[in-house]
């Protein structure tokens, strides 16, 4: 259940995150009001902002899953506006001159060039909805399975070697996904250095 709920606030996050990191960095000056509102968001601990996941999506997964992604969605939005200020702005400037818009610039032009600050959020983003899945299953109620519940179980009843086991199972999760990125970004981004 851990791993799910996880995959899903990532998927979430990577979907969301990028679409509004590339439109917000695009639009610069409407922009600018968002990206100041993103850095506000960001500035919020999301543990704070339990009560109001749980008033809105209840105690179960959609609460859990909400939390998780809606820190994955601030970080990979950040990324993909750093990303886009990042871009050689002639390179704009040509698409625009050759009626390049729309669909075609995100996808040809904004996606590609701003990928290398994209992964780089991508990675920080599933290590937060791992440790955000974890503190919501732990402590946010509802959750009878998952990693988070076993080691609250584990802590209660001063089980020991479970804690340990638990703890380094998490390490391994969260070491995997950051090297599956890793392994995504290689492949992907397969031009990087070639110009």
């Amino acid at each position: 259940m851990t791993l799910l709920r996880t995959f899903l606030s990532i998927l979430f996050s990577l979907f969301f995150g990028t679409l509004l990191g590339l439109v917000i960095g695009y639009f610069e000056k409407q922009g600018t009001s968002l990206e100041n509102t993103m850095d506000f968001l960001r500035s919020i601990p999301p543990i704070a902002l339990f009560p109001l996941f749980i008033l809105f999506f209840g105690l179960g997964d959609l609460s859990k899953i909400s939390v998780s992604a809606f820190t994955g969605t601030l970080i990979v939005t950040l990324s993909g506006i750093y990303g886009i200020k990042q871009i050689n702005k002639n390179h704009i400037k040509l698409a625009k001159k050759l009626g390049i818009k729309g669909k075609k610039l995100i996808t040809g032009l904004l996606l590609p060039e701003s990928l290398n600050t994209l992964f780089g959020g991508y990675r920080i983003a599933a290590s937060f909805c791992l440790v955000f899945i974890i503190v919501t299953e732990m402590f946010l109620g509802g959750a009878e399975f998952g990693l988070g519940r076993k080691l609250i179980d584990a802590q209660m009843l001063f089980d020991t070697p479970q804690l340990y086991a638990l703890i380094f199972t998490l390490g391994i999760i969260g070491y995997s996904l950051n090297k599956l990125f890793i392994l995504l970004e290689n492949k992907i981004i397969h031009w990087r250095g070639h110009y």
